[in-house]
């Protein structure tokens, strides 16, 4: 919105669309948006063989708008100068197929309103030729694609797709920071601390989807970093759900639990209530940081936080590539473990002048790219309603 508002004025508005584990969910979503000129609706997935699930494939098939999602989908792309795709994943197979968000295209498309996939990672998809040649047909078809790093734009051109391609950087990099509430966060920020975040999602790359044997690696590198850094650390959940499987919050309070009675007194957890403006603001007081949530990550490198990635996937290297030059600060999942955690992120600590230095050299440039991505939209809105 920061961006938008930069580029079209502070009458800006945007309907957001989004899919909710539950309604309880967008209930709550929706409660907390501080932004006046941001709505939220819901989209729904139903369940195979559902009523709603044949309502989709018929809609599929016909064009026609029967399904809740469609009907939303039409009469909000209708009324709407341009669609943003803004999943920064959604367009990979990290969770599977995105066949749902290239239906809602599809509909965009049908009314000749411009689509942009806005600040995103695209693939790789080369394990499924078939749906390599299906999603490049797609993605050719969108008015832009703003890549957020130079892996995607890789990835896009091998497929054949550059004349709708562009460069640019997360929108997450401008976001501001909001100090929380006396007394929100339930602890003083200590000084000196490392921040740390640890998504379930991991246990599908370091433990073969064990997710206790998760915990109880997670625990391990708590237990090492205390003791290689000396810091106090900071548990920062970064993505909130009623679903457990995808809860930041839930893996890390076992995590904590599974830690000596001294080490708990050296680790602080914030709590899951903090927006995401408040939890940029709790990572941007952390000496160092180190996140396997990508949003995390931005958060902290965006406010000069030295930091550490946890890769599993093209998101997380190609940030590395975009802000260091190189993957020197970035682990894979084979090396997610209590020593080579520890190392890495002693080895920060060490190099965290220079880390910051170089930190405070290249955001002002990152800065101006998120900016560009406003006048690319821009670009793509004048030549679809010129056309």
């Amino acid at each position: 919105m920061r961006i938008l508002r930069h580029e079209f004025g502070e009458n800006a508005r945007a309907v957001v669309a989004s899919f909710f584990t539950s309604y309880r969910q967008y209930l709550t979503q929706r409660a907390q948006e501080t932004d006046p000129g941001i709505e939220h609706v819901r989209l729904e997935l139903p369940e195979r063989f559902k009523w709603g699930w044949w309502l989709r494939q018929v809609d599929k098939v016909l064009g026609t708008s029967l399904a809740l999602s469609s009907r939303t989908v039409k009469r909000y792309t209708a009324l709407a100068d341009a669609t943003l795709q803004i999943g920064g994943d959604n367009y990979t197979l990290d969770y599977g197929y995105p066949v749902a968000f290239m239906e809602i295209d599809q509909r965009v498309l049908a009314l000749g309103r411009p689509l942009v996939l806005w600040g995103a990672s695209v693939g790789p998809f080369d394990t499924d030729p078939r749906f390599q040649k299906r999603i490049a047909d797609h993605l050719a078809q969108f008015d832009a694609i703003l890549v957020r790093e130079g892996r995607s734009d890789d990835i896009l051109r091998r497929m054949g797709i550059e004349k709708n391609v562009s460069r640019t950087v997360d929108p997450a990099f401008v976001m501001d920071p909001v100090r929380p509430e006396a007394g929100k966060l339930g602890f003083d920020v200590p000084d000196g601390a490392v921040g740390l975040n640890l998504s379930p999602l991991m246990a599908n790359y370091v433990t073969g989807s064990d997710l206790r044997k998760w915990i109880g690696t997670g625990a391990g590198i708590l237990s090492a970093v205390l003791r290689t850094v000396e810091r106090p650390i900071i548990l920062v959940p970064h993505v909130t759900s009623d679903n457990p499987a995808v809860d930041d919050g839930a893996l890390l309070r076992e995590i904590r639990d599974a830690l000596s009675e001294t080490e708990k007194r050296r680790v602080c957890l914030a709590g899951e209530s903090l927006s995401a403006a408040e939890t940029k603001w709790l990572i941007s007081k952390c000496a160092v940081f180190a996140g396997s949530r990508t949003h995390s990550t931005i958060a902290a490198i965006s406010s000069g936080v030295p930091t550490l990635c946890f890769a599993y996937s093209t998101k997380a290297r190609g940030l590395s590539e975009l802000v260091y030059g190189s993957t020197d600060y970035c682990l894979e999942p084979q090396e997610l473990t209590p020593e080579g955690v520890s190392t890495a992120v002693a080895r920060l600590c060490a190099n965290a002048d220079a880390v910051r230095d170089h930190l405070r050299a290249v955001l002002p440039g990152l800065f101006e790219q998120c900016y560009y991505a406003g006048r690319v939209l821009r670009q793509a809105i004048s030549r679809a309603f010129d056309a």
